[in-house]
């Protein structure tokens, strides 16, 4: 939240970082008997509204423009919010309200040098990772790649998620920063351009050389989700509960005869129950289940067809507030295991079940608020990707890291404006083994890389873009995102990949409660 103090108007305004506003008009002054500053503000604004993630306070010039001193208005708001986690941060702006120099908590003057650290830390982590020459993309899992305000900051949301979907998909602790009611609909439209040259023949197979673009349409992914806290009952908890696209894949290439009708389809749902709880003023935990539904096509050469499984997964999570403007954030999810029974049919009637499973992740975020008077965000997470251990996908991909970075900036109490880059190692491994899933590959070698070229997850870049309308309609918010990921290429042994992509989402939030005042 940030506060403002007009310097020539009797007016004071305060938004939160959801955008929701007052103005308050001051009565009195300080020093004729009227009300105080911080009598006005807490009666005018309780701080049941202020509480949202907790509550900041960005006080510039205070002491002058109402002859009190900054230290007494921090006394007075922590007197007044003795059940609010409530953190102060004071600086000295110029008059038109853009140039900053923020200060330490409760301190008058200085400048807080671990949070300005942070920020920059953020922004050399964003340089060092581009610079690199080789990145990868994220395998099959999307995360918060497409959701309302993540999805337009590359993903970015393990510290301070700017979207109620992404705390309850992610980390489960940041949950407590939402609060109210609120409920989210919407979803993106992604669609990527695959293509295959096949040098070599596959006899067993039956694929001869070919070269095609994939028949593979766009996908439509749609994520809907709610948020509850539980204040009115005095409990320092928040719930969720959501339906998300997880992850998908796919390629079709049986309008092409060389092919033998190659085709592999992958897509994943998911319903997740998260829950975050307040710990401490600076400490949150949290925990989510995750159970699944997938289905499978492919992506053995015509001995197989669209076979459902179903898998759960368990998520554990962390946030840490260092400072009023800087968050800590960490978690970890388990594997989610499927077993798509009789996927595979070999000639003779032989039917082999197939195991696949999505990988245990962890991941690691920080977000900084402290540049250009709070209005500025900054976030960067890591994510740390198993691949190796898991069925099926371990077989044609290493383990991963990724990299996200994103911004926010504040225009207008109403407008946010969103960017964000992802930068990731390739995940594409070199096959030693003849089976998948535990099925038995024909051709061998050959044959898994042939597979491996259906799920090429080369992409290594993407950039991302977004804006964030509040109360479009009273208590209604919208968001929209737009990213690409550039043209990779990668050779498998005699299969030759390359892909590229886009998608574009938005989505509204309805807010009730103190989450919609």
């Amino acid at each position: 939240m940030v506060a403002q103090f007009p310097t020539r108007r009797e007016t004071l305004q305060i938004f939160n970082r959801h955008g929701w506003s007052r103005t308050i008009r001051r009565t009195g002054n300080v020093s004729d008997g009227g009300r105080s500053a911080s009598e006005l503000l807490w009666t005018s604004s309780p701080s049941r509204w202020l509480s949202a993630e907790p509550p900041r306070v960005n006080l510039y010039a205070f002491y002058r423009r109402y002859h009190s001193s900054a230290d007494d208005f921090a006394h007075r708001i922590r007197e007044s919010t003795a059940q609010v986690p409530t953190m102060l941060t004071l600086g000295a702006c110029a008059s038109n309200g853009l140039a900053c120099a923020p200060c330490g908590e409760y301190e008058q003057g200085d400048t807080d040098m671990s949070e300005r650290t942070a920020a920059w830390i953020i922004c050399a982590g964003l340089f060092v990772c581009g610079t690199r020459s080789n990145a990868q993309s994220y395998g099959i899992e999307l995360h918060n790649t497409l959701m309302p305000a993540s999805g337009a900051m590359a993903g970015t949301s393990l510290a301070r998620p700017q979207d109620n979907l992404s705390a309850i998909n992610g980390n489960p602790a940041t949950l407590t920063q939402y609060h109210g009611t609120q409920f989210t609909f919407g979803g993106a439209w992604a669609e990527g351009t695959y293509n295959i040259t096949q040098l070599d023949s596959l006899p067993l197979v039956g694929v001869d050389p070919f070269i095609a673009k994939s028949n593979t349409p766009g996908s439509l992914c749609g994520n809907i989700g709610a948020t509850q806290d539980l204040a009115m009952m005095g409990w320092p908890v928040v719930f969720g509960i959501g339906l998300f696209t997880n992850a998908g894949a796919g390629t079709d290439f049986r309008r092409v005869p060389e092919s033998n009708g190659t085709n592999a389809e992958y897509l994943a749902l998911d319903m997740t129950s998260s829950l975050g709880v307040q710990l401490s003023e600076r400490l949150s935990v949290g925990a989510a289940f995750t159970l699944g539904s997938s289905f499978i096509d492919g992506p053995f050469v015509d001995l197989g067809g669209m076979t459902p499984g179903y898998g759960i997964r368990g998520t554990l999570g962390a946030a840490y507030s260092l400072s009023p403007t800087t968050t800590l954030g960490a978690y970890w999810q388990t594997k989610k295991h499927f077993r798509f029974d009789d996927a595979v049919q070999f000639p003779g009637g032989q039917a082999r079940d197939l195991e696949f499973e999505h990988p245990e992740n962890f991941g690691l975020g920080i977000a900084n608020s402290s540049l250009m008077c709070g209005r500025l965000l900054l976030a960067m997470d890591v994510i740390f990707k198993e691949y190796s251990d898991c069925d099926f996908l371990g077989a044609i991909y290493d383990d991963q890291w990724v990299y996200q970075f994103g911004a926010q900036y504040q225009l207008s109490p109403n407008l946010k404006l969103r960017a964000g880059y992802g930068y990731n190692e390739n995940p594409m491994a070199a096959p030693t083994v003849t089976s998948i899933g535990g099925v038995p590959v024909p051709d061998g070698i050959p044959g898994l890389r042939y597979i491996q070229g259906q799920f090429a997850a080369v992409s290594q870049h993407r950039i991302t873009a977004g804006i964030g309308l509040t109360d479009v309609l009273p208590g209604i918010d919208l968001d929209m995102l737009a990213g690409g990921m550039f043209d990779e290429t990668d050779q498998f042994a005699s299969t030759i990949a390359s892909v590229e992509s886009y998608w574009v989402g938005s989505y509204i939030t309805w807010r009730f409660g103190c989450g919609g005042q």
